[in-house]
């Protein structure tokens, strides 16, 4: 009971406008993304002091209604920090309801991707997966409806993605997607990564704590990808599959990660310490961009898998660019409310790579951000 969608057109012959800041002229060279994965709408509950307990009610400062989920972050994100150079296709499934109308008109308005209104599956009488965050100070809580999300499955997908050519693709909310966790999904990679398409895949957090995929699934798709981006939770737990002692850091995570898929780029996301990396014997780590405020840690690590991968595309060779690059965009993020109200730009990560931190509003006459 799915409405498909026609294989999207690339842009050609006109100008195109991405973000009211960055124009796409007729014969410009651009890259495609395909990201595939998890669509929230989500319940934005700010300036929470504490999390409720049954039968209470605490005060909050704000409530907002955002597009989310970790897919739809990083895919955002990067369409946006791509600006003329990438073309960013987000694939997912909503509700044929009010909520997920909502997340569809967002999209169309915003146009930091392509053609959602025809890579989004519309699945009639399925409500839209939703999230209510509850953002304190420093961390936030949620609570999830995942109707749209477990409906994900690679067949929505899978002839319109051999049909096109890629420079990436990119699973997000992996963990979320059970529909993913399959034999389809692999063989979808395999064919991809023949003709040379970058794999990539940021997991997010499992709910069931078994950290290994539906049926053992992540076992199999790991040697697929070219580059995993967990944060540091997500590392030490699937580092920890089959091991006798649980993996505590994310050195330890990287370390055992790498020596079961030594060419796979383990990036693993550490918040206020910063990035690590590593792949075969070489390690790399960033520190994360001083952060004079802080407001709101959710969708910080979509964030910065978008900010990696914008550069990472830009130049495969130069890893520590690219986590430089990852560090800022999560610092930017976690200096603003919700997940990803607002797409960056490339403009305000290259000022704080300049500036090397993220400065309060009042502060940006110097350039810095």
């Amino acid at each position: 009971n799915t409405v498909s969608a026609p294989a999207p057109e690339p842009r050609v012959a006109r100008v195109e406008r991405r973000q009211g800041q960055h124009l796409h002229f007729p014969g410009m060279a651009t890259r495609r993304a395909a990201l595939i994965g998890d669509a929230f709408v989500d319940v934005q509950v700010g300036g929470v002091g504490a999390l409720p307990c049954w039968g209470t009610d605490v005060a909050c400062s704000s409530v907002r209604l955002l597009p989310g989920g970790a897919c739809g972050n990083t895919a955002r994100q990067l369409g946006a920090l791509g600006g003329c150079e990438l073309e960013a296709f987000f694939y997912s499934c909503v509700g044929d309801d009010e909520p997920g109308r909502h997340y569809l008109r967002t999209l169309e308005a915003e146009d930091s991707l392509t053609s959602p209104s025809r890579t989004l599956r519309l699945l009639p009488g399925v409500p839209q997966s939703c999230c209510v965050i509850l953002s304190g100070s420093e961390d936030r809580a949620m609570c999830s409806c995942y109707e749209t999300v477990h409906r994900v499955t690679t067949g929505l997908f899978s002839a319109e993605l051999l049909a096109e050519s890629w420079a990436l693709v990119h699973l997000g909310g992996y963990f979320n997607c059970v529909g993913l966790h399959d034999d389809a999904l692999l063989d979808l990679l395999r064919a991809l990564k023949a003709r040379g398409t970058l794999l990539s895949m940021d997991p997010q957090h499992d709910c069931s704590g078994k950290w290994s995929g539906e049926g053992g699934h992540l076992r199999r798709l790991l040697p697929l990808l070219d580059v995993f981006l967990p944060n540091e939770a997500e590392a030490c737990g699937i580092a920890s599959v089959g091991e006798p002692t649980a993996v505590a850091t994310a050195e330890e995570a990287i370390d055992q990660l790498t020596a079961r898929h030594p060419s796979t780029l383990v990036v693993v996301k550490a918040g206020g310490r910063g990035i690590l990396a590593g792949r075969g014997g070489e390690r790399w780590e960033v520190p994360a961009a001083p952060v004079e405020a802080f407001v709101d840690a959710t969708g910080a690590g979509d964030a910065c898998s978008a900010g990696f991968l914008a550069q990472y595309l830009r130049d495969p060779a130069d890893v520590p660019t690219a986590l430089r690059w990852g560090a800022a965009v999560g610092a930017l993020c976690v200096s603003r409310a919700g997940a990803c109200e607002t797409p960056l730009a490339a403009e305000e990560v290259r000022a704080v790579l300049e500036c090397g931190a993220v400065r309060r509003s009042a502060d940006v006459s110097d350039g810095c951000v």
